[in-house]
């Protein structure tokens, strides 16, 4: 058998809401929470996650790209991508070291 990839749309997926706060437990960690939703009425591959930590002038401190393999839940497989009108929560445990980011931007994308 052969192995069609599934399809790419970074128009139909999108990032319907996503918050970062400090960890109150630790310090220099944040937690990133985040809902996807595929929009399109067929299944899509999980796109790649884009963080950039800002500071309070809005300039970048620190940039991660995150992985499908980095941020899915144990339920949901990679290679089965996002259902068609499907919501995937996404929840995420990083430590800033010593960055103390103000504010934070979340993109998705998929890879050339």
């Amino acid at each position: 058998g052969c192995d069609v990839p599934l399809p790419r749309n970074a128009e139909l997926i999108g990032i319907e809401s996503s918050s970062l706060n400090a960890d109150a437990d630790h310090e220099n960690q944040v937690n990133l929470d985040a809902l996807l939703r595929n929009r399109a009425s067929y299944t899509l591959a999980f796109p790649v996650l884009s963080l950039t930590l800002n500071d309070l002038h809005d300039k970048p401190l620190a940039r991660r790209t995150i992985l499908p393999s980095d941020y899915l839940p144990p339920d949901e497989k990679e290679a089965r991508g996002v259902a068609a009108n499907h919501e995937v929560s996404i929840q995420l445990h990083m430590d800033t070291a010593e960055l103390r980011p103000i504010g934070y931007r979340l993109e998705l994308y998929y890879p050339q």
